[in-house]
C-alpha cells in the first residue's frame, strides 16, 4: 500500500518501480497541482551508497534548466524517507511507445532534436547522464519528450563513481568506453546511447542482443554498428552513416555535441543528404564552462544587407504602423502618443528620424517608413523547420542601432542563440526568417538575460508585412494576449491576462505557440494561457517579437526555435 502522504504531498497512486526508487502520482495542496514523488525504498535506506545516490540526483536535477528537462520542484526528508518532487508527466515513456512499433522519421528527428539540445547544455556544465535509455525519456501532455532521472549522472572532473566502479548504467545502450570501466567518461558516451536510441526508434529492435548483460556489453565493445538498413531498406541508407558516426567505437570519431547528431539526422530525413556527402567533421567538445558563467562577452553585430531586423525608431512604434501598433499592456502607464490618440501626429512631428523598413522586401535607408507590400516567399512544406542559431548565414536579421540589436550568440559550447535587445523606451523589435507556412507550432527557449518587469516577448505567426500578422505574446511581469496586427491596425483577439507560469523570476522559459486552422493558442511552460478563433490569415512566416514600454534595455536570447506540424 503505498503512503497517504509523503511531506506536503498527497499520493494517489504507484506511477512506477524500479532497483533504486518508487514513483509515485501525488497532489501538492500548496500549488494545486499533479507532481511525480520519486522515494528511496525504505529497506535501501540503511546503504550510503544508495542513500548519497538520491541525494546526488535531486542536487544535480535542481541545478538544471532547459525545457526538455524534466523539472524538480522539491525534494527533502521525512520519516526515514528520502523524496524527490518533479513535475508530472503525463505521456507515457519513450520505452512504453516503443512497445507500439517503430517511429516516424519526423518523429525520431523531433525527439532527438530536443534531448540532444538539452544534453549540449548539461555536457557543458561538466555532467555526464550515464544512463540514456527510452524508459529515461518521458512525454508531457502535449506529446514533447523530456530528459529524466539524472540519479548516476556525474560531474565529469570526477574521479570514481557513487558504487566505487565506473560501471554505470544500462548495457543495451552502453558506450564501449563505458563497458570497459574507464574513468574519463565524457558527454560522447550519452550521444553513443542517443545513437543506439535512434537505432532502436527506427528498426524496432536494439543495435545488439545477448541472453546476458555481460554479453551485450561486450558486443558494444567488440562487434561494428549494426546496419538498419539490412533492417529497415526501405529507409535511405544515409541513416546508416549518422548511426555509425555517434555509435563509433572510438568515440574521437563521433559526433561532438549532441548539435551536430542532430544536424545531420534533420538533414537525412529531409533528403538534403547525398550518400555521397560526408558526415558533419567532427570537432572536439567544448570544454566545459564554470557552472553559472555568462557567455564571455557580447559580439558586435554589424549590419546585412537586405536583412531588416529593426522596426522603430526613436519615439515611433515598431513595423512602420501607427502608433496603436504595439501589441497591449495592462498595469502599466501607456505612452503618451497612445493616450492622446497622436499616431498621425507622431509620424509627422518624426518624419526626419524614421529609419525605413520593409521587412518583407529588404529595404534600409528609405526616406519614410515602408509601405506594407504583400509577402512574396512561395509557400514552403518542409516541416519541421529547426534555427538552433548557430550560424548569421541562416537567414535570420542581423542588424545594430541606436534602438538596439539583433544577431547570431556563440554561447560557447557549441550551442548558439538569437539576440533581440532593445534599447530603447517604448520600442518593439520583431524578426522573421523569410519562410512561409500555413499550420505551424512554434516552440523556443527563452532566457531573459536582462528584462524589466515591462519587457515583453512572443512568437509571430502568418506574417504577411510590417502591417499583417498574428503575435502571441509574453510579458516579463505575467502578462500574456493573443492579437493581430491588421493592415497596421492592432487588434485584441484574447482577453489579457496574468498567469505564474511565466518564470519571471527565473531566466528561462519556454514558448509554445500554435497556429492551426482558425485556432491560435499560446502556452509557457506547459502551460495553457488562451485560445482564440481567427481565420483573416491563413498563411505567412513565422518570427520572434521583443519589445519595452517605460523601461529600456530588454536583452533577450532565444534558442531551439522549433516549428513542426499541429
Amino acid at each position: 500500500m503505498p503512503p497517504e502522504k509523503i511531506g506536503r504531498y498527497e499520493i494517489k497512486s504507484e506511477l512506477g518501480r524500479g532497483g533504486m526508487a518508487t514513483v509515485y502520482l501525488a497532489f501538492d495542496p500548496r500549488f494545486k497541482r499533479e507532481v511525480a514523488v520519486k522515494v528511496l525504498p525504505p529497506q535501501l535506506l540503511a546503504d550510503p551508497v544508495y542513500r548519497a545516490r538520491f541525494e546526488r540526483e535531486a542536487q544535480t536535477i535542481a541545478a538544471l534548466e532547459h525545457p526538455a528537462i524534466v523539472p524538480v520542484y522539491d525534494y527533502g526528508e521525512e520519516d526515514g524517507q528520502l523524496y524527490l518532487v518533479m513535475r508530472y508527466m503525463p505521456g507515457e515513456s519513450l520505452a512504453e511507445k516503443l512497445k507500439q512499433g517503430t517511429l516516424l522519421p519526423i518523429e525520431v528527428v523531433h525527439i532527438i532534436a530536443r534531448i540532444t539540445s538539452a544534453l549540449d547544455q548539461v555536457h557543458a556544465r561538466g555532467i555526464v547522464h550515464r544512463d540514456l535509455k527510452p524508459g529515461n525519456i518521458l512525454f508531457d501532455q502535449y506529446g514533447e519528450a523530456y530528459l529524466s532521472d539524472f540519479g548516476i549522472a556525474r560531474l565529469t572532473e570526477a574521479t570514481t563513481t557513487l558504487t566505487g566502479t565506473a560501471i554505470v548504467g544500462t548495457p543495451a545502450y552502453m558506450s564501449p568506453e563505458q563497458a570497459r570501466g574507464d574513468l574519463d567518461i565524457d558527454g560522447r558516451t550519452d550521444l553513443y546511447a542517443v545513437g543506439a536510441i535512434i537505432f532502436q526508434m527506427l528498426s524496432g529492435k536494439l543495435p545488439y542482443e545477448s541472453t546476458t548483460p555481460l554479453g551485450l556489453a561486450m558486443k558494444h565493445i567488440t562487434e561494428p554498428v549494426p546496419s538498419l538498413n539490412h533492417v529497415r531498406p526501405d529507409l535511405p541508407s544515409t541513416y546508416d552513416r549518422v548511426i555509425e558516426t555517434a555509435m563509433a567505437k572510438d568515440r574521437s570519431q563521433r559526433f561532438q555535441t549532441g548539435q551536430e547528431l542532430a544536424s545531420a539526422l534533420d538533414m537525412v530525413a529531409a533528403g538534403k543528404a547525398a550518400p555521397s556527402q560526408p558526415i558533419p567533421q567532427a570537432t572536439p567538445p567544448p570544454t566545459p564552462a564554470p557552472v553559472g558563467m555568462p557567455p564571455a562577452g557580447k559580439p558586435a553585430l554589424g549590419a546585412s544587407a537586405g536583412k531588416p531586423a529593426l522596426g522603430a525608431s526613436a519615439g515611433k512604434p515598431a513595423l512602420g504602423a501607427s502608433a496603436a501598433a504595439q501589441p497591449p499592456r495592462q498595469r502599466v502607464r501607456l505612452p503618451w502618443f497612445v493616450l492622446a490618440g497622436g499616431g498621425l501626429l507622431l509620424l509627422a512631428v518624426c518624419a526626419a528620424l524614421v529609419v525605413g523598413l520593409g521587412m518583407a522586401g529588404g529595404l534600409w535607408n528609405q526616406p519614410k517608413a515602408a509601405e506594407p507590400t504583400p509577402f512574396p516567399t512561395p509557400l514552403q512544406s518542409d516541416l519541421p523547420y529547426f534555427e538552433e542559431f548557430t550560424s548569421s548565414a541562416n537567414g535570420w536579421p542581423v542588424h545594430s542601432s541606436s534602438i538596439g540589436q539583433t544577431g547570431y550568440i556563440d554561447n560557447g559550447d557549441g550551442t548558439g542563440s538569437y539576440q533581440i535587445l532593445v534599447d530603447a523606451p517604448n520600442q518593439q523589435i520583431i524578426a522573421v526568417p523569410g519562410k512561409r507556412f500555413t499550420d505551424v507550432v512554434i516552440e523556443f527557449n527563452i532566457t531573459l538575460v536582462f528584462a524589466p518587469e515591462e519587457a515583453y516577448f512572443g512568437a509571430l505567426c502568418r506574417y504577411q508585412d510590417s502591417g499583417n500578422y498574428y503575435y502571441l505574446i509574453l510579458g516579463v511581469d505575467g502578462y500574456y494576449s493573443i492579437g493581430k496586427i491588421q493592415n497596421g491596425e492592432n487588434i485584441t483577439l484574447s482577453q489579457a491576462g496574468f498567469s505564474n507560469a511565466i518564470l519571471s523570476d527565473q531566466p528561462n522559459n519556454f514558448l509554445r505557440a500554435e497556429c492551426s486552422a482558425d485556432t491560435l493558442t499560446l502556452y509557457a511552460n506547459g502551460e495553457q494561457l488562451a485560445q482564440v478563433q481567427d481565420g483573416d490569415f491563413t498563411s505567412g512566416d513565422v518570427g520572434l517579437l521583443a519589445g519595452t514600454l517605460d523601461s529600456p534595455g530588454a536583452d533577450l536570447r532565444f534558442t531551439n526555435f522549433y516549428v513542426t506540424s499541429p
